[in-house]
């Protein structure tokens, strides 16, 4: 709807309420951090690793490129 309010949809179902820690909810823990989900160290070989096929693959259309002259 609005920043961070959202409104039920036909793909997300209706709301479910319960109780923190009941149900198969999580519970809420002041003071606590949440942990990302990311390890930026395979992000960021997995960036490189695609920026290394990229660039193979420019040099090789390039080469194409040359020899069709």
């Amino acid at each position: 709807m609005d920043n961070t309010l959202f409104e039920p949809t036909e793909e997300s179902g209706l709301p479910v309420i319960v109780n923190p820690g009941t149900h198969g909810a999580g519970t809420i823990r002041q003071g606590f951090l949440e942990h990302s989900n990311v390890d930026m160290t395979e992000e960021l070989h997995a960036l490189h690793t695609l920026a290394t096929w990229k660039n193979s693959i420019e040099r090789a259309i390039l080469a194409i490129d040359g020899c069709g002259d």
